[in-house]
């Protein structure tokens, strides 16, 4: 059976992480089985967008102003083109074009934000993939994408990943251990690809609110990821793997209706898992 499945799971994210523990069952159903679910709404399309207009501002490979701009135009054209689509995500009665506003903000204040958090800084590279075995008893790697890596005036990184959502107060009433552990393990397999020491990486989730009444919708939360941490972190993708790689691909009943009646798994009472 381990063999078997090592052929089949070369690698292992973060993502997939959270899908095992979700639900053991859920997880070999995705990334055993093959059986996507994950669909493309307007948040998804409106977090990939401005994560790119504010990385290339922080690259200095656009102006703010003109990358405000071709958001501001593109977005709109978006919402024109999909809109039957987009009303389905959306309250009635929400104009999708004022979620434009948040984002111009955002665009045009990136670079004084960052300077004001951390001072004098250089990015060192956006985007950038890691893909790093994760222990010699088994056969995958770890995956993920880092949204920006910088480097500090004394010599120091910090690692951050972009988050779009509603407001910096869901966004943190929802985050636990195990969303931290995202940066955690990015910071581990990153320290380890550049063969730098882990002490001298600092760790930041950076929530962009899109609400059109933030006055403030960029906001930086720092993540610890101190010794102890990451070896909670590495602890706990060690148990993942033993499990997937054990074949141990149990339901989890619980998780059915986890994010409430109205969100059940794509998976609720289908032929996949009745």
């Amino acid at each position: 059976m381990e063999s078997k499945i090592c052929e089949l799971i070369k690698t292992v994210s973060f993502s997939s992480l959270t899908d095992w523990k979700l639900c053991p069952f859920y997880y070999k159903l995705v990334n055993i089985d093959k059986l996507r679910t994950f669909t493309k709404n307007i948040w998804t399309v409106y977090g990939g967008l401005l994560h790119r207009h504010v990385q290339a501002v922080l690259m200095d490979k656009v102006q703010p102003d003109v990358s405000a701009k071709k958001f501001e135009r593109v977005w709109r054209k978006f919402c024109g083109i999909y809109s039957k689509q987009v009303a389905k995500d959306l309250k009635e009665g929400v104009d999708p074009k004022k979620f434009s506003i948040p984002a111009i903000t955002i665009i045009l204040n990136i670079k004084d934000k960052f300077t004001e958090q951390y001072g004098t800084f250089k990015v060192l590279e956006t985007e950038e993939w890691l893909r790093e075995k994760c222990f010699e008893e088994f056969s995958q790697s770890f995956v993920g994408c880092l949204d920006i890596a910088i480097q500090l005036q004394d010599g120091s990184i910090v690692i951050a990943d972009f988050k779009s959502c509603e407001s910096n107060y869901a966004f943190n009433k929802f985050k636990d251990k195990y969303k931290d552990y995202q940066l955690v393990l990015y910071k581990h397999f990153y320290a380890r690809k550049h063969n730098i020491d882990p002490g001298n990486i600092e760790t930041f989730f950076i929530t962009m609110e899109r609400n059109p009444n933030s006055k403030n919708p960029l906001k930086f939360c720092r993540v610890t990821s101190g010794g102890r941490k990451v070896k909670n972190a590495i602890a706990w993708l060690q148990s993942s793997l033993e499990g997937i790689n054990g074949g141990r691909f149990l339901r989890n009943k619980m998780a059915c209706y986890k994010f409430g009646e109205k969100h059940p798994c794509a998976f609720c009472k289908t032929p996949y898992c009745k």
